[in-house]
């Protein structure tokens, strides 16, 4: 019995091997980080009966495939705008910098005649996403992570059902992992309303492939391809946090970007506008994050502002939902704030 075994493994270590000397070449032209293209490569090397697995399961781009489909819809997409402007006819020389940088990067071009009202607290972030579903006259069109199993996350499904029965055509998409609670029984009087829910990449589909790692964290609510709201905040009611004084008044005209990024996009539009900005500021740079964990040329471009006299200023929470994160940030605070960068942490909702 242990000869069987010992062939067994023997047999398991020359499959691993086979399969990192065709995987080596394959990650080496995925023009992956070149940090991560080595840790594959060495783990693939090294450790081939973990390695080799790991990869499959979370290292492979699956939905590669589907780049030039989704590239190709753009163009219509993008033709079809109105109030289209061009770069240059942007207001500032930053903003015409950016949104250079983001069309090049793939993003339609810059719109104008928009408003844009900026949410402070989750209070006021609710009470636009609920009015928001109340205004809407033909469809709505919603993508969270997370929905909660709690009061504020059946009183978005039931508001969602209640459009649904009044001929609204109410379409929602949820991760599979972030909201898999909720998938099971929450979302269940929209879909008896005959609004549509779908789950974002399963687990462990048996028809479909899948990938562990691939997880749909955007947060967007859509009324008629009109309005919309999104930002960082999940549906439940520990993303509520505390009331503050609400600006009143109509916000004025703007023009407006909008970029996204992800696995199924060659380019990634959102970093090469973010680094763009930051290279681009002159006077005052203020970022707001959750995650503060830049890469090397991140930190770099914001050393380089403050050496240049920018004003930079971060703000982070002072208490993470994601605590290694929290503490893979602050590693970086010393590394990428000069004794001219300011930083700092807040426990406000």
């Amino acid at each position: 019995m242990p000869g069987i075994w010992k062939n067994v493994l023997l047999a398991l270590d020359i499959t691993g091997y086979v399969f990192a000397f065709f995987l080596i070449p394959r990650i080496i032209l995925e023009r992956r980080h070149p940090s991560a293209t080595l840790a594959w490569m060495l783990g693939i090397a090294l450790l081939p009966l973990i390695g080799v697995p790991l990869y499959f399961l979370i290292g492979v781009r699956r939905i590669r495939r589907t780049i030039r489909a989704k590239i190709a819809t753009i163009g219509p997409v993008a033709s079809s705008l109105s109030h289209r402007l061009r770069p240059e006819g942007l207001p500032t020389a930053i903003a015409e910098r950016c949104g250079r940088v983001l069309l090049a990067a793939g993003t339609p071009p810059p719109t104008g005649g928009n408003r844009v009202t900026f949410l402070r607290t989750g209070n006021e972030a609710y009470e636009a996403v609920f009015s928001l579903i109340g205004s809407a006259k033909d469809h709505l069109h919603a993508q969270f992570f997370i929905l909660d199993v709690d009061p504020v996350g059946r009183r978005f499904i039931q508001a969602l059902a209640a459009r649904a029965r009044e001929g609204i055509r109410v379409r929602l998409l949820l991760d599979a992992v972030g909201s898999w609670r909720a998938l099971r029984r929450t979302v269940r009087p929209l879909r008896d309303s005959g609004g549509e829910v779908e789950a974002f990449m399963p687990a462990f589909p048996l028809h479909r492939r899948w990938s562990a790692h691939l997880r749909n964290h955007r947060k967007l609510l859509i009324a008629d391809g009109r309005k919309a709201f999104t930002g960082g905040m999940n549906i439940g009611k520990k993303y509520m946090g505390p009331r503050s004084a609400k600006e009143e008044g109509d916000p004025p005209l703007c023009a407006l970007q909008v970029a996204a990024s992800g696995p199924d996009r060659a380019a990634r539009p959102i970093y090469e506008g973010v680094f763009a900005a930051f290279t681009a500021a002159r006077r005052r740079l203020w970022i707001e994050t959750p995650y503060f964990v830049p890469d090397e040329g991140i930190g770099a471009a914001l050393r380089n502002a403050a050496l240049r006299g920018v004003d930079v200023r971060l703000i982070v929470p002072g208490t993470s939902d994601l605590r290694i994160v929290t503490l893979a940030g602050r590693s970086y605070f010393d590394r990428t704030c000069t004794p001219r960068c300011w930083w700092s942490t807040t426990t406000s909702g």
